[in-house]
């Protein structure tokens, strides 16, 4: 995702492609974003948190 969101990468799937635009288009409203990779041994709590999320669905 963040080589989509930085243009490196084009997003192909259909029902991806208007969010995409959605986020770029918020994305221009903030004077200055950066979009980097982080690994989840360096983020565990956003690991937790994503995956307490996963198991609500």
């Amino acid at each position: 995702m963040v080589k989509q969101i930085n243009g490196q990468y084009r997003v192909k799937h259909p029902n991806l492609i208007p969010l995409h635009a959605e986020a770029k288009q918020l994305m221009r409203k903030i004077p200055e974003v950066k979009v980097v990779h982080v690994r989840r041994e360096q983020n565990k709590d956003a690991d937790r948190l994503s995956n307490i999320a996963i198991d609500k669905k």
